[in-house]
């Protein structure tokens, strides 16, 4: 059922993944929530990527790294700088993810907030070596 959920995302047919995914499944694991988050966030529908997110912490599925790259590379294409700055000081704070700077520094460059960008990778330098976004 993954598969076909993450097929029709990356197709652009994210109401077909999300009636799979709603209809087809009664048990979701964290990598099918990733799925659905992806599969949002790589069309620019944020706000969705960030409501399944949502949806998935009540439904208390525990998120990892991933859905948190995936979380903030969904905000970084729609524009949501402020959310995903919010969802990446969670990770540690709420869900005692050790969190890696390339993906908030990636977000805050391409919204043209340079400066604090800059201030990241002067804080923390591994984000110039790292490929996670």
């Amino acid at each position: 059922m993954t598969a076909l959920i993450d097929m029709y995302a990356k197709c652009g047919k994210k109401s077909s993944a999300e009636r799979v995914f709603t209809n087809g499944i009664i048990s979701k694991d964290v990598i099918l929530w990733n799925s659905m988050i992806t599969g949002y966030g790589v069309h620019g529908h944020g706000d969705r990527s960030v409501k399944f997110y949502r949806i998935m912490i009540e439904d208390r599925v525990r998120p990892n790294g991933i859905i948190f790259v995936s979380l903030i590379m969904a905000c970084r294409h729609s524009g949501l700088v402020e959310e995903g700055i919010k969802l990446f000081y969670s990770m540690e704070t709420y869900h005692k993810i050790r969190p890696t700077y390339a993906c908030p520094v990636d977000l805050l460059g391409r919204a043209g907030w340079l400066e604090e960008a800059s201030t990241k990778c002067l804080l923390h330098p591994e984000v110039m070596f790292s490929k996670h976004c």
